[in-house]
């Protein structure tokens, strides 16, 4: 099943969303990167569809270098 949601950068500064796509949810979705400005703004940098598999390998990927998952009311919101 394709990866669903947020991973922090080790530094604090970047936030990626994974989410499924809605019409193809089992095989397709979204990877987001947000950047945070200031201590309570973010902006969104871009958006890229990706398939479950290199979703999955980009996932376990950045967990290996230090990304965090975090909850998506504490940072996400």
């Amino acid at each position: 099943m394709y990866p669903q949601g947020y991973l922090l950068d080790p530094e604090g500064k970047n936030l990626l969303s994974f989410k499924r796509d809605s019409m193809n949810p089992m095989n397709e979705g979204f990877l987001e990167l947000w950047s945070f400005r200031g201590t309570t703004s973010k902006q969104f940098r871009f958006s890229k569809r990706l398939s479950k598999g290199k979703a999955i390998d980009q996932w376990n990927d950045l967990l290996k270098h230090g990304w965090k998952v975090i909850e998506e009311q504490s940072e996400a919101a």
